[in-house]
């Protein structure tokens, strides 16, 4: 098989995704949603009991590198 058809394999399952997730949604969704949510809610929280916070920050910076 060449390099091109193994590349369109590849992709074909994409081909099924809606073009935007706007185009996923019903009808019944168009107004928006009936929750808010604040802002400090669009990123990730991670919350470390007191005692374990040491621990905690000497395993990220082995994962993810930097300084504490």
């Amino acid at each position: 098989m060449t390099r091109l058809a193994t590349f369109l394999l590849a992709l074909a399952p994409f081909a099924l995704l809606p073009a935007s997730p706007r185009a996923a949604q019903t009808s019944s969704n168009e107004a928006g949603p009936t929750v808010a949510i604040a802002p400090q809610y669009d990123s990730t929280h991670v919350y470390v009991a007191p005692e374990d916070f040491d621990r905690f920050v000497a395993s990220f910076v082995a994962t993810f590198g930097g300084t504490a």
